[in-house]
């Protein structure tokens, strides 16, 4: 064999060798990612066959990676400003005697605070719609100023009701005055108003009798600065009190008994024998109805004000005149005794006026007759 025939056998021989290795090799390495794949395929098999059930974890524990630990206390890091402290409970101290106290000092003795779980309650009965207001100011200030504002931010709330029917400390004013020889005088309380009414012997003790009661109702706790206005209603002897002994008389009626039938009534009895008078041709009231528009104020804010009743101002003519004329003239009228029942203080969203004309005649009369020319009072429940 020459020796080129020599080394090409030998260069075969090395080819073929490298090409056994190599395949070997291929082989190997496939039969290793098989085996992997199929392990790998069977723990994730095995991850989602199982079921795994969870808990919340309690308050007050962890999860330390194996079990559950309690949870350690932490302090919130310090910022350099000083932290909100929660609105402290109202229950958690009795912090609320000394406020009363302080109600009592200036008057408002029927005041009292009641705690509950969000707040604080002002209660009691007031004497008058002005002196529940002025007493949840006081109440509200005292309470967001005591213990040095710790209790500024709970809610508060007015729970206060308003006396009914006649107010204990007039009864009484009235029978001091009785005792020292004034037995004719009578006192009551409309709201944030007071009442001094009877009939006087004669002027001077009408003046002095007003006087009196005055100074006796200011000076009382229970109304010192907290009333819109005393007023008086004392007459003479002799002289039309105006309808003002009929008012007396509903005042001191009971809240059950202030109906729109009775309130009706009592228009009807102020009424009767009386009318308010006008200028000829015009809607301006004479000054001669002064006391007469009294009692019917007076009385309107009980049904209005008190009770929440609407009145119907009307006004009506007889007939003679143009229809047009009468209807516009009874209309003015009307809306004029409206306005004065307005600025006497009576609810002006419970009132109206129209104006009837001739359209109402009063039965048994002439047709133009003056009594046809006349103001009514029609109380409704608006309910």
């Amino acid at each position: 064999m020459t020796e080129e025939t020599e080394t090409q056998h030998e260069t075969a021989k090395r080819g073929a060798g490298f090409w056994a290795g190599v395949s070997l090799a291929i082989v190997m390495m496939l039969a290793l990612g098989w085996y992997v794949s199929r392990n790998s395929e069977t723990t994730v098999a095995s991850a989602e066959d199982k079921t795994v059930d969870c808990a919340p974890i309690p308050d007050g524990k962890v999860w330390d990676g194996k079990k559950l630990v309690a949870a350690a206390a932490t302090t919130p890091a310090k910022t350099g400003k000083s932290e909100t402290s929660p609105a402290p409970s109202p229950e958690t101290a009795d912090w609320t005697p000394p406020i009363e106290a302080q109600f009592a000092g200036l008057g408002f003795g029927w005041m009292g605070l009641e705690l509950s779980d969000n707040g604080v309650d002002v209660t009691g009965t007031a004497p008058g719609r002005q002196s529940r207001r002025l007493g949840f100011d006081i109440a509200q200030k005292a309470i967001q100023s005591a213990d040095d504002g710790a209790h500024a931010d709970l809610p508060i709330r007015n729970r206060m009701v308003l006396q009914e029917g006649r107010a204990d400390w007039t009864g009484e004013i009235e029978a001091s005055l009785h005792g020292i020889g004034y037995d004719w005088l009578d006192v009551s309380v409309l709201g944030d108003d007071a009442y001094i009414g009877g009939t006087a012997p004669n002027a001077a003790e009408r003046d002095d009798g007003f006087r009196i009661a005055s100074e006796a109702i200011a000076r009382n706790p229970l109304f010192d600065g907290q009333a819109n206005s005393i007023n008086n209603r004392i007459t003479l002897a002799g002289e039309d009190d105006g309808g003002a002994a009929v008012v007396a008389d509903f005042m001191r009626d009971e809240v059950s008994d202030q109906t729109v039938e009775s309130c009706n009534a009592t228009f009807d009895r102020i009424l009767d024998g009386r009318t308010i008078k006008f200028e000829v041709n015009s809607a301006n009231i004479t000054d001669e109805n002064a006391r007469l528009l009294d009692a019917l104020s007076d009385t309107a804010k009980i049904c209005v004000n008190d009770r929440g009743y609407v009145i119907e101002v009307s006004g009506h003519t007889d007939a003679s005149g143009s229809t047009g004329a009468n209807n516009r003239l009874s209309l003015e009228r009307a809306q004029a005794v409206r306005q004065y029942l307005v600025r006497s203080g009576v609810n002006r969203d419970q009132l109206a006026a129209a104006g009837y004309g001739s359209i109402q005649l009063l039965p048994d009369l002439a047709a133009n007759d003056k009594a046809h020319r006349r103001t009514e009072f029609n109380v409704t429940n608006p309910e």
